[in-house]
């Protein structure tokens, strides 16, 4: 490849980048507006937190870690993944407090994260989700009864969870529910 076509590549490259921060940049600012009131909205902005978009989000959205903690390196970079996931749960909390049945699914999965798990926060927040109908947190709750995470095992609790999420159609819970109770019809 030439120079000027590289030049060429560079150019266009970045133009896209420019038009995809200015695109996210409008989404953001009409999520942030909407934040105060809508479930749906906190719900957003909790999964950007969390996702793999904050990256592409443009810079005066993010929290980058020489803004927050004037820190450099690889111990600013893991705080940096603190404080997003503190702001994920942030939203996530507000949406589920508003009755976002998913916000509530995904706090569970962010207080189950590996090394940090706290089941007992885990554990209300997939129970909140469970009771409204969420069939992987009703699979989760099967599990969390089956194996006594952050709660006291419990066989019948369990079973109810897993033929709840089993007539939902969650394939993992009907294999289950037919391993365990052949007799059923599912």
């Amino acid at each position: 490849m030439d120079e000027l076509t590289s030049k060429r590549m560079e150019e266009l490259f970045y133009r896209e980048k420019r038009r995809l921060d200015e695109e996210t940049g409008r989404r953001m600012e009409a999520l942030l507006a909407l934040a105060e009131q809508d479930p749906e909205a906190q719900f957003q902005l909790g999964t950007i937190y969390n996702s793999f978009t904050f990256y592409v989000m443009p810079t005066r959205y993010k929290v980058t870690p020489e803004e927050v903690f004037g820190e450099t390196g690889s111990q600013a970079e893991a705080q940096s993944s603190r404080t997003r996931e503190e702001l994920a749960k942030k939203w996530f909390r507000k949406a589920a407090e508003g009755g976002h049945i998913e916000a509530m699914f995904q706090l569970g999965n962010l207080y189950r994260k590996p090394f940090q798990e706290n089941w007992e926060q885990a554990f209300c927040w997939y129970h909140r989700a469970a009771e409204q109908g969420n069939v992987k947190a009703q699979y989760i709750m099967f599990l969390a009864y089956s194996e006594g995470l952050g709660v006291p095992a419990d066989r019948a609790e369990a079973a109810k969870w897993c033929v709840l999420a089993a007539e939902q159609g969650h394939e993992p819970a009907r294999n289950k529910v037919r391993e365990l109770y052949p007799q059923m019809l599912l």
